[in-house]
């Protein structure tokens, strides 16, 4: 057992506040472990002091499904987060992609409109919703469109 000497230093010289204060001190994972030990040093010390608490306690037949529900908890939330930074970074790297693919259509666009191409008028509506699209997505740089008149 890791945590056995500081779990009896505290039971024995500390107080309840100073091991809720070590205990949540600790890594997450590590909190799970703990309590695990702390149960195991509570049945040996009742199992020497001839005191049956699985029986006497009726807390304690639930004490294992409570922390392997908070392990699950913890898992599941870092999982989350894992899924979380993934999903962000595939944004990231498709914006990116975006904005450069962007390039040959922007040129286009504006091309169609400074020579007044036939579907100019249309290049102008699509040339609006692109800026607002970037500008919303926080990559919007007015030097790309520099060649594009008033809109």
């Amino acid at each position: 057992m890791k945590y056995k000497d500081k779990i009896n230093q505290l039971i024995s010289e500390g107080s309840q506040a100073e091991f809720l204060e070590w205990l949540q001190s600790q890594p997450e994972m590590e909190q799970v472990e703990i309590m695990r030990e702390l149960k195991q040093l509570t049945l040996e010390f009742s199992k020497k002091m001839n005191f049956n608490i699985r029986e006497d306690v009726p807390l304690m037949e639930q004490y294992d499904k409570k922390m392997d529900a908070y392990e699950d908890g913890i898992l599941d939330l870092r999982l989350a987060d894992d899924m979380m930074a993934r999903v962000n970074e595939v944004m990231d790297n498709h914006i990116r992609k975006m904005a450069k693919a962007n390039n040959g259509v922007r040129e286009h666009i504006i091309y169609c409109i400074v020579n007044d191409e036939p579907n100019a008028p249309q290049m102008k509506i699509l040339a609006q919703k692109m800026i607002a699209l970037e500008k919303k997505e926080n990559f919007h740089n007015p030097e790309k469109w520099k060649g594009l008149p008033e809109i």
